[in-house]
């Protein structure tokens, strides 16, 4: 049977495991963004939180090959792309904070991104 002492050491077990809860910074993010960048460059940024409906754009290397590329409503995905794997294509879309998307054969990167209510950069870690 449990003791006195046995309920009050388990009273601050679940107390401490709680506690970095409070310490912990809010994960919610309010703008979601994807970042586009080609070779090591910016190509372009995506809002996604606000983005409703479907585009569809076409991202070009500086040695002509493309990647066409589909935000349909809060989803970012690679649609076509003339590389040869086109293990891009098959990553599917990204949505949250954390997910990637590339193509290493014309350097493309597309990651998602978000902005938390105090205006900091969060990225958060792929699922």
């Amino acid at each position: 049977m449990l003791k006195r002492a046995d309920i009050l050491l388990i009273i601050i077990l679940l107390f401490l495991s709680l506690l970095p809860l409070l310490f912990l910074p809010d994960s919610q993010t309010s703008a979601v963004y994807a970042d586009i960048t080609i070779d090591g460059q910016l190509w372009r940024r995506v809002p996604l939180s606000a983005h409703h409906g479907h585009e569809t754009i076409t991202a070009r290397t500086p040695d002509g090959h493309y990647n066409t590329i589909e935000i349909d409503d809060d989803t970012i995905a690679v649609q076509d792309a003339d590389c040869p794997d086109h293990i891009c294509i098959q990553q599917g879309k990204a949505q949250k904070p954390g997910d990637i998307i590339v193509c290493l054969p014309h350097k493309l990167l597309i990651e998602v991104k978000g902005t938390s209510p105090d205006g900091t950069t969060a990225v958060l870690p792929a699922r």
